[in-house]
């Protein structure tokens, strides 16, 4: 009847934590199939089969693909809860060893009472008993001491920061729907968000889409670097401002200017949403002063505009690879979520002028460590256009997800605009394709004629 009644050691928060980082980061989570057997789970075992199988040929066990195939009600909500549980997938080897030292826990209580039984069976040979049992608990000790990786070294902070969240992960999305739903929900504490494009292709606007959102959501701190040399805290405010009011910045003066009363209740409902939880650093700051500053301001997320304008390198190049590779670390370390903004390079930059899509900014091999999500915005407007003139804007700009560890990637969406104020609406046209205009070309005529031109 004691039998019957004993719990044996098992947890189930470690194994959902265990499954649920499979489906939120399959690619950075997979050595969990080298490490732990279906055996190991008291209670999931026969989705952890699933997921392996899959695995073993040769397709990720990611959350949509599960989510397809799943044809059980009970199976599609406990795999929804799962992918809901993970704030973080930077400890995912921690749980993986609590599930396996709590399973051989239990092999170990298995094989103490067949110890027990055979001690007590006269009618055995005991030798041959004893080297069998030793041979099996030998087995147990040598599985034991496999290395799976040391535990995240500051997890006890992070469990209290959890906590104090109320178990609601803190994900930092764009605020655009469509988007948010290809990356799964948005990026976690420890992962990281690339933003690429050139100048004028709003990244900025896009990063503070999303500032306003995870504030809003999660009533969590965001440190805003600004370490772009051409902006300071005004373009900031004047951006919130513009998405505001959807008026352009000499409007937005003007406006000041000739309704102050107005003015000053629209600056107090941007406060009021920001919840004095934005936090706006200017540069410029080499790499050791924005470690300093992050460790020091403790935030949910930090936005760093852009990443080789941080200082003390001898070339982009080298910013690039060293910040991305410090701050991956420390979002880890920490507990927090990084959004990188970057420049795109020249040649990306003819690249996307003529229609093609995918091209990294400085760094961007680095980058493919340090983030989970990339992307890649293009703005067909024109420089040379003046920006007063609202008639010569588009009305949005494209997006391609260059990568996307939590889903697909490769396709571009066009995601709406509202201009002047450069907000952006939610709108979104889904399998949109950018061809390079057809322009004027000049031909060298066969005589003295005059030159002439085609389409």
């Amino acid at each position: 009847m004691e039998d019957e009644l004993q719990v044996y050691p098992h947890d189930v928060e470690a194994e959902r934590a265990v499954l649920g980082n499979v489906l939120v980061d399959y690619h950075n989570c997979k050595g969990t199939f080298d490490m732990l057997s279906d055996q190991d789970f008291y209670f999931h075992s026969v989705l952890f089969r699933i997921l392996r199988r899959l695995h073993e040929k040769g397709t990720p066990p990611e959350y949509l693909t599960i989510q397809e195939r799943a044809k059980d009600e009970k199976l599609r909500l406990e795999i929804i809860a799962l992918v809901d549980a993970v704030s973080t997938t930077a400890n995912w080897r921690h749980h993986v060893n609590i599930v396996k030292e709590l399973s051989l826990r239990r092999q170990t209580i298995a094989l103490a009472k067949e110890l027990e039984a055979g001690a007590f069976d006269t009618g055995t040979d005991f030798k041959d008993f004893l080297i069998t049992q030793r041979s099996r608990l030998e087995g147990v000790e040598k599985r034991f001491a496999i290395p799976v990786g040391d535990p995240w070294k500051h997890l006890d902070s992070y469990l209290e920061y959890l906590a104090s969240l109320g178990k609601v992960p803190p994900r930092y999305r764009t605020g655009i729907s469509r988007v948010d739903e290809v990356i799964q929900g948005g990026i976690l504490p420890g992962q990281g968000i690339g933003i690429v494009g050139a100048q004028g292709s709003m990244k900025t606007a896009l990063a503070l889409h999303g500032v306003l959102d995870y504030i809003q959501t999660h009533k969590r701190k965001v440190v805003y670097l600004l370490l772009d040399p051409g902006m300071d805290n005004y373009e900031i405010t004047m951006r919130l401002l513009q998405m505001e009011l959807n008026q352009s910045e000499a409007e937005v003066l003007g406006f000041q200017m000739l309704h102050p009363e107005e003015y000053h209740s629209v600056a107090q409902r941007i406060n009021n949403r920001l919840c004095g939880l934005l936090e706006i650093y200017k540069g410029p700051m080499d790499l050791k002063q924005v470690e300093s500053l992050i460790r020091r301001t403790k935030p949910g997320v930090a936005v760093v505009d852009y990443v080789t304008a941080v200082s003390g390198f001898r070339n982009e190049n080298e910013c690039a690879i060293s910040v991305y590779s410090r701050l991956g670390d420390l979002a880890k370390e920490l507990g927090y979520a990084n959004v990188f903004l970057a420049q795109m390079g020249r040649e990306s930059k003819l690249a996307q002028s003529q229609g093609k899509f995918g091209n990294n900014a400085k760094g961007s091999g680095k980058a493919e460590e340090a983030v989970h999500v990339e992307l890649e915005l293009f703005n067909e407007r024109k420089p040379e256009e003046e920006e007063n003139d609202i008639q010569k804007y588009l009305d949005g700009v494209f997006l391609t997800f260059t990568k996307n560890r939590k889903g697909k990637s490769g396709h571009t969406l066009f995601l709406e605009v509202k201009f002047p104020g450069m907000k952006f609406t939610g709108n979104v046209r889904e399998d949109v394709k950018h061809v390079k205009p057809r322009t004027k070309v000049l031909v060298r005529p066969t005589n003295f004629g005059q030159l002439g031109s085609r389409l």
